[in-house]
């Protein structure tokens, strides 16, 4: 596959929007999921850490990298989606993949956050003269 990228600077968003849809295009061309390690492989930048500084910030070109990553993510999402519900042979590798956080981060059951809350309710009981 082609790199669009030379270095770890970031590209300009035209530039990143290009070889975004150019990877899309081509998975779609070769009929394959377009999968988040395949899209660093294309781009030319296999470090995860590089896509989150291009995304950090609150200007004007980090918030059109997270636009253009959150895009890809939806994309990938449908693209599981459409194939698990058309094609039956299909439906557990897909929903493996829509449980990884890049493609939706979908759970059989509720996450637990791990914090325990306990209210306590002292009307009726007797007012702060039960706890003298």
């Amino acid at each position: 596959m082609p790199k669009t990228m030379e270095d770890s600077s970031p590209p300009s968003t035209e530039a990143l929007r290009a070889g975004v849809e150019a990877y899309f295009s081509q998975c779609e061309a070769e009929g394959v999921f377009p999968d988040w390690a395949g899209l660093k492989l294309f781009l030319g930048q296999f470090d995860d850490q590089t896509y989150e500084q291009w995304q950090e910030g609150d200007d004007e070109r980090a918030a059109a990298c997270r636009e253009i990553f959150a895009m890809a993510a939806a994309r990938r999402e449908s693209w599981l989606i459409r194939k698990m519900t058309s094609d039956n042979k299909a439906v557990q590798g897909c929903l493996n993949a829509l449980k990884q956080p890049q493609n939706g981060g979908y759970a059989d059951r509720p996450r637990e956050s791990g914090e325990i809350k306990v209210t306590i309710n002292l009307a009726g009981v007797g007012g702060e003269e039960a706890f003298k």
